[in-house]
């Protein structure tokens, strides 16, 4: 949902006008051959602070409401002007744009859940603080991936882009599931088939397919913990429903 609610906010941005200087500014602080070491210094200095509880969620609205801004000032004066939603929507066609979005989702996410926990759950800090070490480590992965495919142009480049993405998508959740749970059972591999299947058809409609594929999974009903009696039960007669 933080995906989402970042991509809606910064195409409402994009609609508002801005001054045209503020493109001038934002070509001139560009490098003429910006490298991916670049994209990726200047993108993990400014969200950083996203993993600062109390204060993330706050960072990321700003980052994302100057983005969408930034895309209201380039877009008209482009080479070939349009509007600034027009290009922000354009933007939204390739991997790297969602990929930087994600990351800042994670960022938001492990800040928000380690200031609840510090809040209100206290016993449960250590076993926060190793998801929030874990969603860190897959943050600068993934922000880095994102850097790195940015400056792709061609095809069939973007295309192998979206395969990797997917590859490194279904990697983490897979790693996630294993640490912290929930597991993946033969239904959960069914679902994430199916999902793969339609990305065959669209790949470009890889976000909202991975979000679906994590709505389903974390929110899913989850497998019913057997009694002592129920266990026994199983295994002198392994044919007996479970209740």
């Amino acid at each position: 949902m933080a995906t989402l609610g970042q991509f809606l906010l910064g195409l409402f941005a994009s609609t508002i006008p801005v001054d045209p200087s503020l493109a001038n500014e934002i070509r001139s602080s560009i490098p003429p051959n910006p490298d991916p070491g670049f994209i990726f210094y200047h993108n993990l200095i400014t969200s950083s602070l996203v993993f600062v509880p109390g204060v993330g969620l706050g960072w990321l609205t700003l980052i994302i409401w100057e983005t969408g801004l930034a895309f209201s000032a380039l877009g008209p004066t482009a080479t070939t002007p349009v509007a600034g939603w027009i290009a922000w929507l354009g933007a939204s066609s390739l991997p790297f744009f969602w990929l930087e979005i994600m990351s800042y989702s994670v960022a938001a996410t492990a800040s928000t859940m380690l200031l609840l926990t510090l809040l209100r759950d206290r016993r449960n800090i250590l076993h926060e603080a190793s998801r929030f070490l874990f969603e860190l480590v897959f943050f600068i992965i993934i922000l880095w991936n994102a850097a790195t495919i940015e400056l792709t142009e061609t095809v069939d480049g973007i295309y192998f882009e979206w395969i990797f993405i997917v590859v490194l998508g279904l990697t983490v959740i897979l790693a996630y599931s294993h640490i912290f749970g929930p597991h993946l059972r033969g239904q959960d591999w069914t679902v994430m088939g199916g999902f793969l299947l339609w990305l065959v058809l669209a790949k470009f409609l890889f976000v909202p397919l991975v979000l679906g594929y994590l709505i389903y999974f974390f929110w899913r009903r989850p497998a019913p913990e057997l009694r002592g009696a129920d266990q026994l039960a199983l295994q002198v007669n392994p044919a007996l429903p479970i209740p």
